[in-house]
């Protein structure tokens, strides 16, 4: 993997070291993928010698689009067409996936935010949700020769890398993810039904509801 980090570049490598030996190279800089000055050439060119010393990068991530925007407008259909086209060069010239970081408008329902053009050259969206107690779910909202829907539930886990020069400690996230418990329910009659009925009368009457992505909702 290949990632731009072109927002929020300086604490990404904290998430890096925090995983178990990842085959991951990050550039923590600005790059323009829109415009009369864009990278796409070069990029290519940067990424063909990296390739002919470690092998194919298998994904690219830019994070985000409208930092790779350049003077280009998310709103505009030229500019996402132009920012398309760059990494169409991109995609040919290293034969990598491409994905793009990006945010929703502040009407979630509507989707990803700017021109609609976007979403109709993508072959694949992923969206991601958080509810009220931290569990977050990415769901194929998109998928151009397959079927959507297809949902995958994690939560965030705080760990402790070590010290800064002041004692303070240095801490990032890792992904947890949470199985769907559904699929692991099973069916209960007779004797266990009915001790199952008296358990829910007992939590309804004296149960106390925990908030926390560890627990099911």
């Amino acid at each position: 993997v290949l990632y731009i980090a072109a927002e929020g570049g300086s604490s990404f490598p904290n998430r890096v070291s925090a995983l178990d030996d990842p085959e991951f190279w990050v550039i923590s800089a600005p790059v323009t993928f829109a415009g009369k000055a864009s990278d796409a050439a070069s990029m290519v060119e940067m990424v063909q010698h990296l390739t002919s010393q470690s092998g194919r990068f298998d994904l690219i991530v830019f994070d985000t689009l409208s930092r790779v925007m350049g003077d280009g407008d998310e709103n505009t259909a030229p500019d996402i067409a132009d920012l398309i086209r760059n990494l169409d060069v991109l995609r040919r010239g290293t034969g990598s996936n491409i994905m793009l970081i990006h945010h929703s408008g502040k009407d979630v329902t509507r989707g990803a935010r700017g021109h609609s053009s976007l979403r109709d050259a993508v072959d694949t969206e992923i969206e991601l949700t958080r509810d009220e107690i931290g569990v977050i779910t990415a769901e194929v909202t998109k998928q151009r020769d397959g079927p959507t829907g297809y949902k995958f539930n994690y939560s965030l886990r705080q760990i402790e890398l070590g010290r800064d020069q002041d004692g303070d400690p240095v801490t990032t996230c890792l992904v947890d993810p949470i199985n769907d418990l559904k699929a692991d329910w099973v069916e209960v009659s007779g004797p266990a039904l009915a001790a199952l009925n008296a358990l829910e009368v007992i939590l309804q009457e004296r149960g106390e509801c925990l908030r926390d992505p560890r627990y099911p909702g």
